[in-house]
């Protein structure tokens, strides 16, 4: 009677086991499975110092609707093992051979699991914030904010590449996606759903592929780590969506109004530079927290943590992610934007994020002809704008000297760093200088020869030769008479046909000035 007591036990927990294992399912499967170690002794099955690999984690569903997560576990005798998640912090990842290994170590030891396991993949939630970003990147083009480089983003995606698949194998939604913002600030973003937003100002502030390296993977990590979509489960007060992009647009607008206003004959025609006021507009605090992109400190010094652990696996310099924290740095001093510098901005303090590395900026091994030779079309739009919307002389003529050096400039470089000599300086010499450069970009003829004509005009009068200069005003009057005329049939915008109307009457007046002194 005995024995039929204990075959009967037997069958019970056989058939428990059973219903237990059929609802069982692997909820995150480890491409390549990571190398384990933990220092004690963990119940029975694991024992210190010796090595397991983590094969996947499991959600074991109960009869009663409860359900647990483990860790699969394969000991280095091939004996299975699954342990409750809760263990997972006592073990430690022993090494990683390949990227994805890199992610996976990021991916259990940040919050990412947790949230993972307490809300599940979010679905819903994961699309309405992949319609916001769709709705945002579709205001940057409408706005005229995004810049277009196609070789400087396929350059890119050639780095991406290397840092991440692109996609995520975990069954949650998104790609990663490469645009260029026009901002002259330093500065980058991750949308919920992959696409990342590079400013120009931050592509012309570092000199290196090591330093792009670093900011992609920084970015990359909060895509692969969820962060939008943990920092949107903590934002209790969301707008409507229809109603927050509304007000979104019409802020966008009314800054472009008051560009417009604004507007007069000192601002070069044909010349697109970006207002300080949409540049803000754009990518506002109130902005990066309805997108979920508007990261804790945490999450930004974990961000910075992967950026070194992938340059170093890489073979890229691992000092370079710091060395493009410091030209930021150095950026927002001499710019004036002290806020971002406080840690008040997008970004934490940025001593902190430096790990107390003091050490000055690192021009020779950070400083690559190749890298510098592919942004020279960025460089040159950056310093168009700094020079006629901010006038940054100094950053101005560094980002075309960087292109002058590398043998690359246009003749929009030389115009720019003629008009630069001519401001800063008061002297003969310099405008003689100043001249040479504007013949310089006559010979090369690339872009716009409306610009090199206006300012030959002012400064052969600089240099007091008045008559000669009436010749360039005039010359530039004919040529801006033909491009009045060509506008005029195009689809233009109001601003564009009114800055040309400025511009004609204010060249008369130059002519008639230049036969009076």
């Amino acid at each position: 009677m005995k024995k039929i007591h204990l075959f009967l036990q037997f069958i019970l927990l056989f058939s428990v086991s059973n219903i237990l294992a059929q609802n069982k399912y692997v909820f995150y499967q480890f491409k390549t499975p990571l190398e384990l170690i933990t220092h004690k002794n963990l119940k029975d099955e694991i024992k210190k110092e010796q090595i397991y690999q983590l094969q996947s984690i499991s959600e074991v569903k109960y009869p009663d609707s409860k359900s647990t997560y483990v860790i699969d576990l394969l000991s280095k005798d091939n004996e299975k093992v699954s342990m409750d998640l809760k263990y997972l912090k006592e073990f430690e990842v022993n090494s990683f051979k390949t990227t994805q290994e890199i992610w996976d170590t990021f991916l259990i030891t940040s919050d990412f699991l947790n949230n993972l396991t307490s809300k599940g993949m979010q679905y819903s939630l994961r699309s309405e914030m992949f319609e916001d970003a769709e709705e945002y990147y579709n205001k940057l083009k409408t706005s005229g904010s995004i810049f277009d480089d196609p070789y400087f983003e396929d350059y890119m995606y050639g780095l991406l590449s290397k840092i991440h698949p692109a996609v995520l194998n975990d069954k949650r939604p998104g790609n990663l996606y490469i645009k260029i913002l026009k901002n002259s600030e330093p500065n980058a973003v991750c949308l919920p759903n992959g696409t990342i937003l590079i400013s120009t100002g931050l592509l012309s502030t570092i000199n290196s592929e090591d330093e792009l390296v670093g900011i992609l993977a920084h970015e990359v990590a909060h895509f692969v780590l969820d962060h939008s979509i943990l920092n949107y489960n903590k934002e209790a007060d969301r707008k409507k969506r229809a109603d927050f992009w509304a007000s979104f647009a019409t802020a966008v607008a009314a800054t472009a109004d008051v560009m417009m206003a604004s507007n007069n004959s000192s601002h070069p025609v044909g010349i697109l530079t970006v207002n300080t006021a949409i540049a803000a507009a754009v990518i506002s605090n109130e902005i990066l927290t309805k997108l979920g992109v508007k990261y804790s400190k945490e999450q930004e010094f974990t961000s910075d943590w992967v950026a070194r652990s992938m340059l170093k696996h890489l073979k890229y310099d691992e000092q370079g992610f710091n060395n493009a924290l410091k030209r930021i740095k150095n950026h927002l001093i001499i710019t004036g934007n002290y806020l971002a510098l406080t840690g008040s901005g997008s970004h934490p303090d940025m001593d902190l994020r430096l790990q107390g590395d003091t050490s000055t900026i690192d021009n020779t091994k950070f400083s690559q002809a190749s890298y510098l030779k592919k942004v020279s079309l960025i460089n040159s739009f950056n310093a168009q704008n700094e020079l006629w919307e901010y006038a940054h002389h100094e950053k101005a003529l560094e980002l075309v000297n960087k292109n002058i050096q590398s043998n690359i400039a246009t003749d929009l470089d030389y115009v720019i760093k003629s008009v630069i000599l001519r401001r800063m300086f008061n002297s003969k010499e310099k405008n003689e200088e100043a001249l040479a450069l504007l013949q310089k970009a006559k010979t090369l003829g690339v872009t716009n020869d409306l610009l090199v004509l206006k300012e030959e005009g002012i400064t052969l009068l600089r240099l007091g030769r008045n008559q000669e200069a009436k010749k360039s005003f005039e010359s530039y009057l004919a040529a801006l008479t033909s491009y009045a005329k060509k506008i005029e049939t195009d689809n233009v915008t109001y601003n564009d046909f009114d800055v040309t109307e400025n511009e004609l009457d204010w060249t008369k007046k130059m002519i008639f000035k230049s036969s009076q002194l």
